[in-house]
């Protein structure tokens, strides 16, 4: 009888590890799917890290050049040092007195007129073009 019950259990037993080791084959399955959807993306990402690479060349050598030019610029600029000179020195900033707010005030106004003007002008213009347009129809039928 014994052995018959260590039987069963080994076959309980042997039936839970069997259970458990399907499940983790079934995670292990679902991990594998999404790995390979994830991989999937790989050849896309690769060419976009591609044309970032190539931009930071671009950029580094762009660099490289404007930086050799301010050198440049830097050294022409020392050169000439002994033959520039300041002939006036400047003065002191001085008020401006002027008129500012009447020049705003009068542009205002000005712009005021010619609005009202324009709105005028338009609706003067539109009415003539009606009527004009009354008058075609008219003739025509």
């Amino acid at each position: 009888m014994e052995i018959a019950e260590v039987a069963a259990q080994l076959q309980q037993a042997a039936t839970a590890s069997l259970g458990a080791v399907h499940r983790a084959l079934d995670l292990l399955e679902q991990r594998d799917e999404a790995l390979r959807i994830q991989m999937a993306d790989f050849p896309e990402i690769e060419s976009r890290m591609a044309s970032l690479e190539a931009q930071v060349r671009i950029d580094q050598e762009s660099h490289q050049f404007i930086l050799s030019q301010l050198y440049q610029a830097q050294i022409a600029r020392g050169a000439a040092a002994p033959y520039v000179g300041v002939f006036d020195p400047t003065t002191g900033a001085s008020p401006n007195h002027g008129r500012g707010h009447v020049s705003v005030v009068l542009g205002g106004l000005l712009g005021l007129m010619l609005g009202i003007g324009a709105a005028f002008s338009l609706a003067f213009f539109d009415r003539a073009a009606v009527a004009a347009d009354q008058r075609w129809m008219e003739n025509r039928f």
